[in-house]
């Protein structure tokens, strides 16, 4: 009972004082002529020149600070995690940037003050904060519905005619604030959510925000090896509350560059049971898995840069590296032999396989060796891979080009990563470097080798796409 006065007394406290504040701060701010203001810019805490440091100065707020401080409202806020994320104690500017946000930019009345104080006292004494993180996902088979992909995350599809009122809503913003103001075309919004408890020194809202990460990192991971060519756009993070306690914050994709990739293809019930059973088999490869699988994994994650082929290109091969451990001589024809073995189940595909990995390795030198003209070398082997390729090509950019073998490539280091998480994580070991050779000159031994590293089922849609490679008339080096 004596905890509960306490904590009355001290709200009332806070009540005189920061009306104190807000009522020298609105005298400030229409002096400087502040107020009234738009809509669409409301007081910011991430824009300086729009808060003016005379507020600091002012003495209502000295008092409001000295009275937060010495009370168990501080100690409150840092079990929250509120100065974790703020770097410093923002209470007061928080409440008078709300205050003038639901006030729509005019000078807020008694009722809206009364309403905030009643939201941020909802807020303080949850026993838990909801945390969201929303990440603008393109390539993803087009949805009518929210998809649920675990217990954590979700997918909310978006077209240009809903994207701001469905951002605005999983941001619980009511309307554009800072630099929401962002275009979502026809696309997805991940939204992750985590609820950490509150109390000690605030550190569970930290943990939560980088399991929120790498959730929404897993999620796209899993996309981009089972559903195809998946790229991210902006991410935001906010506090889902009527009063929210962490900062919103927005950060782009550096790798898109404005580039996005639009999809004619229907979700289905079958695309949500593949997405959810690679989410559960790269959870599981963080724990039992060897560092060459989580090489192979982070590589052609990083290999989805917009227009940037060269450097995906890179990162592929990599990969493929790693995958098939060939660190002797020969590198490029050992690779090359390797995954055609892995993946063709006819000559005509095994050569396919074989001219594409070549090809893709030996641009792959001239990009990372510094050959005097790396654009020569590229065409050549461009020259060589696909038939007829001055004819066909010629009025087309390098990067199309580029853009086309990457797209191939993908396609055959998808299915390499499935086989070695099917024989890392499920049936057996890797085949050694003799199983290899030997199964250049025995079709028991290549049969035996294909049916070790056979696919899960739910690989053969990529399977299939494998047939579209170009046929070499020539044979295999």
């Amino acid at each position: 009972m004596t905890g509960e006065r306490e904590m009355l007394a001290g709200w009332a406290g806070l009540r005189h004082h920061l009306k104190a504040f807000v009522a020298e701060a609105l005298e400030l701010l229409e002096r400087h002529r502040e107020l009234p203001r738009p809509p669409f810019a409301p007081l910011d805490l991430h824009e300086p020149p729009l808060f003016l440091p005379e507020l600091h100065m002012t003495s209502s707020f000295r008092d409001l600070e000295s009275y937060l401080h010495g009370s168990t409202l501080h100690d409150t806020l840092e079990g929250i995690g509120h100065t974790w994320f703020w770097h410093q104690e923002v209470f007061p500017e928080l409440f008078l940037e709300l205050l003038v946000h639901r006030a729509r930019g005019q000078r807020p009345t008694a009722r809206d003050f009364d309403r905030l104080l009643a939201a941020a006292g909802r807020e303080l004494y949850r026993s838990r904060s909801h945390l969201r993180l929303l990440v603008v996902v393109y390539g993803l088979p087009a949805s009518r519905r929210e998809v649920r992909v675990n217990g954590a995350a979700r997918l909310v599809p978006v077209d240009m005619r809903n994207s701001p009122h469905q951002l605005y809503r999983h941001l619980a913003l009511d309307r554009q604030r800072g630099d929401t103001e962002r275009d979502v075309f026809n696309g997805h919004l991940l939204a992750v959510d985590e609820f950490p408890e509150r109390g000690g020194d605030g550190t569970q809202a930290v943990r939560a925000y980088e399991q929120m990460q790498r959730t929404a990192a897993q999620v796209v991971l899993a996309g981009r090896l089972g559903l195809g060519h998946v790229v991210t756009a902006d991410t935001y993070f906010c506090h889902v509350s009527g009063f929210p306690l962490f900062p919103l914050m927005h950060w782009p994709n550096p790798d898109l560059r404005g580039g996005r990739v639009e999809t004619l293809r229907e979700w289905t019930p079958r695309h949500s049971r593949r997405l959810r059973r690679l989410l559960s088999v790269i959870q599981s490869s963080g724990q039992r898995g060897s560092g060459r699988l989580q090489t192979a994994l982070r590589r052609f994650d990083q290999a989805f840069r917009f227009r940037e082929n060269t450097s995906n290109i890179i990162d592929l091969i990599v990969c493929l590296e790693s995958i098939m451990d060939v660190q002797q001589e020969e590198l490029r024809r050992r690779l090359s032999l390797r995954v055609a073995l892995l993946l063709g189940n006819t000559e005509s595909i095994r050569r396919s396989i074989y001219e594409l990995v070549s090809t893709a390795y030996d641009i792959r030198n001239a990009l990372v060796h510094g050959r005097k003209n790396p654009e020569k070398a590229i065409r050549d082997g461009l020259r060589r891979y696909y038939t007829g390729y001055e004819q066909t090509h010629a009025a087309e950019s390098l990067e199309d080009d580029l853009g086309r073998l990457t797209g191939e490539l993908r396609a055959v280091v998808r299915l390499c990563i499935s086989a070695f998480m099917g024989c890392e994580l499920g049936h057996g070991e890797w085949p050694a470097q003799e199983n290899w050779d030997t199964a250049l000159f025995s079709r028991k031994a290549l049969h035996d080798l294909q049916v070790k590293l056979r696919p899960p089922s739910w690989w053969g849609v990529l399977r299939d796409r494998l047939r579209s490679l170009p046929v070499r008339a020539g044979g295999a080096e």
